[in-house]
């Protein structure tokens, strides 16, 4: 089985510091050459992009910088990219929005949206991308995740609600249910003994 490593960006400058330790244009710089050293091992890489909709100091992040960040990235060598809604801001509208620009860039088939659910848009937004051709979501199970430069953002989407979701669209899966309800309560009963 080929090893793959996801690489981490931002879409904007206080994050990128506080998160990753310095500005955005250092990452990028940075990087290109883990991509390419990736290549040369037969390591496939992704790049995850946070802040990619909104951020707590500013509502939405100007697409036309997310843009921007995602060419430079795939110039730098990602074919495959991650666009993560870090604080859970994002609306179905934005997710269709930038997924309808991005394509010149990355295809949906190379996008994978990774969607937090601070204000309860999670699984609409996975509706706006399945409708727009992106078939990769990340989850989490019970939800859990959140990021400790943003202390308002929830977690990522539950993994066992997102089955839920992709059966009621008749959207053929790999995630057993069963199992998740199980592993769900399990971890439930860790978190809260």
């Amino acid at each position: 089985m080929r090893k793959k490593i996801i690489c981490l960006a931002s879409a904007t400058e206080k994050h990128s510091r506080e998160n990753l330790g310095a500005p955005v244009d250092k990452i990028i710089e940075g990087l290109g050459s883990i991509a390419e050293t990736a290549r040369g091992a037969d390591i496939e890489t992704r790049v995850a992009l946070s802040m990619a909709f909104g951020s707590p100091e500013q509502a939405k992040t100007p697409q036309e910088e997310v843009l921007g960040i995602c060419a430079r990235l795939r110039d730098a060598g990602f074919a495959k990219i991650i666009l993560c809604d870090t604080y859970g801001a994002a609306s179905p509208k934005d997710v269709i929005s930038l997924l309808g620009k991005i394509s010149d860039i990355y295809w949906p088939r190379n996008i994978t949206l990774h969607m937090h659910d601070t204000f309860g848009h999670a699984l609409a937004n996975i509706f706006a991308g399945l409708l727009c051709g992106v078939s990769r979501f990340d989850s989490a199970m019970n939800g859990l995740g959140g990021c400790p430069f943003v202390p308002e953002a929830k977690g990522n989407v539950d993994t066992l609600a997102l089955a839920g979701f992709l059966r009621s669209l008749d959207i053929q899966n790999s995630l057993d249910e069963a199992k998740l309800a199980k592993a769900s309560a399990y971890c439930r009963g860790l978190l809260n003994p």
